[in-house]
């Protein structure tokens, strides 16, 4: 995992992953989360507090029990820093509000999988800024790389 500088947004501190600089056929995705892994891990939820209550633990020990830990991290990295992004951005104060807005970040990056990125939501609305900010926040080889994709 290639982490370039720590940034604080408002409250929270994010890696600055260099996503261009992203090896992940370098990946190995046997091996159990690093502890840089862990920290991203503890940040993204550190950032999430108030709408996932999970403890960072327990999102470490399910991830480590997924076919490739490392692209867990870097999809709740992308969730957490789009989630901070839009809270910032549209002052949502109201709890019901963000869980909701939460709720459809998740739902948006669910749709990125099983589409494989390739599809878009139609319009100029929520879906379609929140499709566009994980885009930006995950690194470019995620779309090739076959653990980032879900089939039923």
């Amino acid at each position: 995992m290639v982490f370039m500088r720590m940034m604080t947004v408002g409250a929270f501190c994010f890696w600055i992953t260099a996503a261009y600089a992203f090896d992940l056929s370098g990946v190995v995705c046997s091996d159990p989360l690093t502890p840089q892994a862990i920290e991203q891990v503890r940040i993204s939820k550190q950032a999430l507090a108030d709408v996932d209550t999970e403890p960072w633990a327990v999102t470490v020990d399910e991830f480590n029990n997924t076919a490739c830990p490392f692209i867990q991290v870097l999809m709740l990295d992308a969730m957490a820093r789009t989630y901070t992004d839009l809270i910032r951005d549209y002052d949502l104060k109201e709890h019901d509000a963000r869980v909701r807005l939460y709720d459809k970040i998740k739902m948006n990056m669910a749709f990125l999988q099983f589409t494989g990125g390739k599809s878009r939501a139609e319009g100029a609305g929520l879906n379609c800024l929140i499709q566009e900010k994980l885009r930006n926040y995950l690194p470019n080889q995620i779309w090739e790389h076959p653990h980032f994709f879900i089939a039923l």
